[in-house]
């Protein structure tokens, strides 16, 4: 992961996630930039997985206090997909 994308913000790493796939979706790029934007795009991934699983623990301390580990996961209903 680059340094630029290790500072973004949650926001400004999907925003750039959603170009690159933009990108990749417009199936306009020669194999050698689809390739670099792809990698791009898998730091973007992990950088914004990143903020989430941050962002997940912190809502974890505020609701089981010091103990996050005994908390129990995040689950969505039955009858409801995750919205990613």
């Amino acid at each position: 992961m680059t340094d630029e994308i290790a500072r973004m913000s949650f926001e400004e790493a999907f925003r750039a996630l959603q170009q690159a796939v933009d990108a990749l979706e417009s199936g306009n790029l020669p194999l050698e930039q689809a390739l670099e934007v792809f990698e791009r795009g898998m730091a973007l991934a992990r950088r914004c997985a990143e903020h989430l699983d941050q962002a997940e623990l912190r809502v974890r301390q505020l609701q089981w206090g010091a103990a996050p580990a005994e908390a129990p996961p995040f689950a969505f209903p039955e009858d409801q997909e995750p919205p990613f």
